[in-house]
């Protein structure tokens, strides 16, 4: 719950979130996605993806 709103932040599966990493309400992030620990998660991650940063704007598939 944010500022009153309801939104889901959805995982698929396979993926694997770095420690520290902090993924935003409402991003949904893809199947088999690694996300960098230490990294900021602002917008969607499509499937197969590696993010890192703050914000996580490098997308490098694997």
């Amino acid at each position: 719950m944010t500022r009153g709103l309801r939104v889901h932040t959805r995982v698929g599966d396979g993926s694997f979130i770095g420690t520290r990493a902090i993924i935003m309400p409402g991003v949904s992030i893809g199947k088999n996605c690694v996300v960098a620990p230490g990294s900021v998660v602002l917008t969607d991650i499509t499937d197969s993806t590696y993010v890192r940063g703050n914000p996580a704007d490098t997308f490098e598939p694997i």
